[in-house]
Protein backbone atom coordinates (compact mmCIF):
# COMPACT_ATOMS: atom_id res chain seq x y z
CA UNK A 1 0.00 0.00 0.00
CA UNK A 2 1.82 3.51 -0.60
CA UNK A 3 -0.71 6.18 1.02
CA UNK A 4 -4.55 4.99 0.49
CA UNK A 5 -4.06 3.56 -3.31
CA UNK A 6 -2.41 0.04 -3.91
CA UNK A 7 0.50 0.50 -5.76
CA UNK A 8 0.41 -1.75 -9.38
CA UNK A 9 2.38 -4.68 -9.51
CA UNK A 10 5.07 -3.78 -11.95
CA UNK A 11 4.17 -5.07 -15.43
CA UNK A 12 7.49 -7.29 -17.16
CA UNK A 13 8.13 -5.16 -20.22
CA UNK A 14 8.23 -7.50 -23.71
CA UNK A 15 12.14 -7.10 -25.42
CA UNK A 16 12.42 -4.57 -28.00
CA UNK A 17 14.77 -3.52 -30.61
CA UNK A 18 16.47 -0.36 -29.65
CA UNK A 19 17.29 1.43 -32.87
CA UNK A 20 17.60 4.81 -32.03
CA UNK A 21 21.20 4.71 -29.55
CA UNK A 22 23.21 2.95 -32.35
CA UNK A 23 22.11 -1.09 -32.27
CA UNK A 24 21.75 -2.86 -35.08
CA UNK A 25 19.56 -6.04 -35.20
CA UNK A 26 19.92 -6.41 -31.17
CA UNK A 27 17.28 -7.15 -29.25
CA UNK A 28 17.35 -6.02 -25.10
CA UNK A 29 15.05 -7.02 -22.18
CA UNK A 30 15.64 -4.22 -19.37
CA UNK A 31 15.61 -5.83 -16.19
CA UNK A 32 13.88 -4.14 -13.22
CA UNK A 33 17.19 -3.38 -11.41
CA UNK A 34 18.22 -0.93 -14.52
CA UNK A 35 20.03 -3.72 -15.97
CA UNK A 36 20.17 -5.07 -19.77
CA UNK A 37 19.33 -8.59 -21.07
CA UNK A 38 20.25 -9.74 -24.58
CA UNK A 39 17.19 -11.41 -25.94
CA UNK A 40 18.45 -11.67 -29.71
CA UNK A 41 22.21 -10.83 -30.72
CA UNK A 42 23.14 -10.90 -34.21
CA UNK A 43 26.52 -11.99 -36.07
CA UNK A 44 27.30 -8.78 -36.86
CA UNK A 45 26.09 -5.14 -34.64
CA UNK A 46 27.37 -1.56 -34.07
CA UNK A 47 26.88 -0.11 -30.87
CA UNK A 48 27.17 3.92 -29.99
CA UNK A 49 29.80 4.93 -27.64
CA UNK A 50 27.34 6.35 -25.11
CA UNK A 51 25.57 3.01 -24.92
CA UNK A 52 28.52 0.77 -24.47
CA UNK A 53 30.06 3.75 -21.72
CA UNK A 54 26.58 3.39 -19.88
CA UNK A 55 27.05 -0.57 -20.13
CA UNK A 56 30.10 -0.26 -18.36
CA UNK A 57 28.92 1.17 -15.71
CA UNK A 58 26.26 -0.40 -15.43
CA UNK A 59 28.11 -3.69 -15.37
CA UNK A 60 26.51 -5.71 -18.00
CA UNK A 61 28.81 -4.96 -20.67
CA UNK A 62 32.64 -5.64 -20.37
CA UNK A 63 35.45 -4.51 -22.67
CA UNK A 64 38.62 -6.71 -23.04
CA UNK A 65 42.00 -5.09 -23.63
CA UNK A 66 40.98 -1.39 -23.12
CA UNK A 67 43.19 1.32 -24.81
CA UNK A 68 42.45 5.27 -24.81
CA UNK A 69 43.26 7.35 -27.69
CA UNK A 70 43.59 11.01 -28.09
CA UNK A 71 42.80 13.34 -30.99
CA UNK A 72 42.66 16.50 -31.87
CA UNK A 73 38.93 18.52 -31.59
CA UNK A 74 39.62 21.94 -32.67
CA UNK A 75 39.66 23.87 -36.21
CA UNK A 76 41.13 22.35 -39.21
CA UNK A 77 43.97 25.00 -38.88
CA UNK A 78 44.42 24.44 -35.42
CA UNK A 79 43.79 20.85 -34.20
CA UNK A 80 44.86 20.96 -30.73
CA UNK A 81 43.36 24.70 -29.85
CA UNK A 82 39.88 24.54 -28.03
CA UNK A 83 37.22 26.45 -29.13
CA UNK A 84 33.99 27.02 -27.71
CA UNK A 85 32.36 24.12 -30.19
CA UNK A 86 36.04 22.14 -28.79
CA UNK A 87 36.51 22.86 -25.50
CA UNK A 88 38.52 19.64 -25.19
CA UNK A 89 40.26 17.38 -27.30
CA UNK A 90 38.93 13.87 -28.26
CA UNK A 91 38.40 10.86 -25.94
CA UNK A 92 38.41 7.57 -27.73
CA UNK A 93 38.14 3.89 -25.83
CA UNK A 94 39.17 1.37 -27.93
CA UNK A 95 39.16 -2.62 -27.30
CA UNK A 96 40.02 -5.56 -28.68
CA UNK A 97 36.36 -7.19 -28.08
CA UNK A 98 33.41 -6.17 -26.05
CA UNK A 99 31.05 -8.98 -24.19
CA UNK A 100 27.82 -7.54 -23.63
CA UNK A 101 25.53 -10.26 -21.49
CA UNK A 102 27.39 -13.47 -22.17
CA UNK A 103 27.71 -12.51 -25.71
CA UNK A 104 31.17 -12.17 -27.05
CA UNK A 105 31.90 -9.72 -29.78
CA UNK A 106 34.99 -8.77 -31.21
CA UNK A 107 35.37 -5.10 -32.30
CA UNK A 108 35.90 -4.71 -35.89
CA UNK A 109 35.64 -0.97 -35.81
CA UNK A 110 36.80 1.09 -33.39
CA UNK A 111 35.31 4.78 -32.34
CA UNK A 112 38.03 7.62 -33.74
CA UNK A 113 38.58 10.28 -36.07
CA UNK A 114 39.00 8.99 -39.75
CA UNK A 115 40.10 10.91 -42.93
CA UNK A 116 37.20 11.48 -44.98
CA UNK A 117 36.92 9.96 -47.87
CA UNK A 118 39.00 6.83 -46.80
CA UNK A 119 38.60 4.08 -44.86
CA UNK A 120 39.90 2.91 -41.22
CA UNK A 121 43.87 2.52 -42.71
CA UNK A 122 43.82 5.95 -44.16
CA UNK A 123 46.06 8.06 -41.91
CA UNK A 124 44.70 11.29 -40.56
CA UNK A 125 48.26 13.35 -41.35
CA UNK A 126 48.68 17.09 -40.51
CA UNK A 127 47.49 17.87 -43.99
CA UNK A 128 44.35 15.95 -43.54
CA UNK A 129 43.41 18.32 -41.31
CA UNK A 130 44.09 21.28 -42.43
CA UNK A 131 42.09 20.39 -45.29
CA UNK A 132 39.03 19.36 -42.61
CA UNK A 133 38.43 15.57 -44.59
CA UNK A 134 37.98 14.02 -41.37
CA UNK A 135 35.00 12.24 -39.78
CA UNK A 136 34.52 11.23 -36.50
CA UNK A 137 32.73 7.93 -35.86
CA UNK A 138 30.84 7.53 -32.22
CA UNK A 139 30.34 4.17 -32.33
CA UNK A 140 31.72 0.60 -32.21
CA UNK A 141 31.45 -2.30 -35.24
CA UNK A 142 31.13 -5.82 -33.54
CA UNK A 143 31.41 -9.47 -34.82
CA UNK A 144 30.07 -12.03 -32.88
CA UNK A 145 32.81 -14.91 -31.86
CA UNK A 146 31.68 -16.65 -29.42
CA UNK A 147 29.39 -19.33 -31.56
Amino acid sequence: MFGNKKTPAPVARRPRRINDEGFRGMVFHRLRNGRMEVVEAPQRTRLSTRLVDRGIQQGWIRGVGERVETRPAGAPTTPWKTTPNAPRPHLFHHFDSLVVGKIHYKVTHQPDKYADPGDDKTPVTDDVYQRGNTRVDWFYELERIDG
